[in-house]
């Protein structure tokens, strides 16, 4: 019996918090972790904004660096050979206005790409970039980006088969390939065929011209006369009907009055004719007849004296 009270009296030992170490020991909590949700994110337009705000820095850095590599190109040849280490060598200095990392980026595209014709590379980024900023369809990123493809190429290589002999790599190195393929191939005469049916093809489809012959235009302004008579005409018809309309109207309410009709043409409603009342002389005898009783009827006229 002791024994049970001894167990009775002696509840069973709660189980011992884990004790805690580190800073959680001198009173912080561990913060939990949130997790990034990347849909979320994606569908924030502030996201997008931010990412059409980089893609027209990148437009600007591009073509501020293109235009630099004009002027700098031949001084900034040192730089440009070593890579992207001279981007960490500080003992070079290059000449382009943004700096190395410009004159890096310019001697890629225009050197060993397409030549003058990178500038079109500007114009994507800055069309991607509007319209992500503005987060509407501002301009046409499909139609821009089949302008830039074909630009890039009928531009390199025609500026690589008319200035190839020059330092400047006004082609690039696509352009000098493809035009010493085709020179190889088709001669200089042949080559000069296909880039000017190039260049036309490419002019008319971006800017769509139109052609008219010196007859025709004749036939144009006469056309254009009986265009603007025929808008003369339909603008007095409109006119005229406009003030037809409410007398024909007011005639059909009232029922009297003229009116127009389209198939009968000009319909008079004449006034209905009414019966005016007819004259009757009545004698009324019966209030002569005392007055003549008292006329005496041989009464002599009195003569004047002569």
């Amino acid at each position: 019996m002791a024994t049970r009270l001894k167990k009775k009296n002696n509840p069973a030992k709660k189980p011992s918090k884990p004790k805690s170490t580190g800073s959680a020991s001198k009173g912080f909590t561990a913060e939990k972790e949130e997790k990034i949700d990347w849909k979320e994110l994606a569908r924030d337009e502030r996201t997008w904004k931010i990412v059409g705000t980089i893609f027209i820095l990148i437009a600007i850095f591009l073509f501020i660096s293109f235009i630099s590599y004009l002027f700098t190109w031949a001084e900034d040849q040192d730089v440009a050979n070593k890579g992207l280490s001279a981007l960490f060598d500080n003992s070079l200095k290059a000449r382009n206005l943004l700096g190395r990392l410009g004159a890096l980026v310019s001697h890629f595209f225009i050197n060993y790409g397409f030549g003058i014709a990178s500038f079109l590379v500007c114009t994507f980024f800055f069309v991607v970039g509007v319209n992500l900023l503005f987060r509407r369809k501002v301009f046409s990123i499909w139609r821009n980006l089949k302008y830039v493809t074909v630009g890039l190429l009928v531009l390199s290589v025609s500026m690589a088969f008319i200035f190839g002999r020059s330092g400047f790599p006004w082609g690039g190195a696509v352009g000098d390939m493809i035009s010493d393929k085709l020179t190889g191939t088709l001669g200089n005469i042949g080559t000069a065929a296909v880039l000017l049916l190039m260049a036309g093809g490419y002019f008319i489809w971006q800017f769509n011209p139109s052609f008219n012959w010196p007859g025709q235009k004749e036939e144009i302004a006469t056309e254009e006369s009986d265009e603007s008579d025929n808008t003369e005409q339909t603008e007095e018809q409109l006119a005229t009907a406009k003030t037809v309309n409410p007398l024909i109207a007011s005639a059909d309410k009232t029922g009297t009055g003229n009116s127009l009709t389209t198939s009968d043409g000009i319909v008079i409603n004449f006034p209905d004719e009414k019966t005016l009342p007819e004259l009757q002389l009545i004698e009324k005898m019966n209030r002569l007849k005392p007055l003549l009783k008292k006329w005496p009827r041989n009464k002599p006229v009195p003569r004047k004296k002569s």
